[in-house]
């Protein structure tokens, strides 16, 4: 269980901030990758949360059809995605891989690569 620095939703992707609690992992913002862990539900500003670091996990509103056994993403806005980012200064993570439609294995690089400038 780890504290929050910011209101972070179910399913958003984590890391550690500076100042060692968790904010949302973004690949679209410098300091914010790499991703360590899936929310598990959605935690409070400055409250204590429990976070997915390895392993299968399934969210009824993903909809990954048609993408099954393919590399899933660190997103720009904190979701896991079958799209690398691809925008200058981003920051490409592989996260895991599709399972399901709906289920994913979270499995997370520690390889970050920054995107040209």
């Amino acid at each position: 269980y780890y504290r929050a620095a910011l209101t972070i939703n179910p399913f958003e992707a984590v890391t550690f901030t500076t100042s060692g609690i968790f904010a949302q992992a973004q690949a679209g913002l410098s300091g914010r990758a790499p991703a360590l862990g899936l929310a598990t539900a959605a935690i409070a500003s400055g409250a204590i949360g429990a976070f997915h670091s390895l392993g299968s996990l399934t969210n009824t509103s993903w909809n990954f059809s048609g993408y099954i056994g393919q590399p899933l993403f660190l997103g720009t806005s904190s979701q896991p995605t079958t799209s690398s980012p691809a925008a200058s200064g981003n920051y490409m993570q592989r996260i895991g891989e599709v399972m399901a439609p709906a289920t994913l294995f979270f499995l997370p690089s520690p390889i970050v690569i920054q995107i040209g400038q």
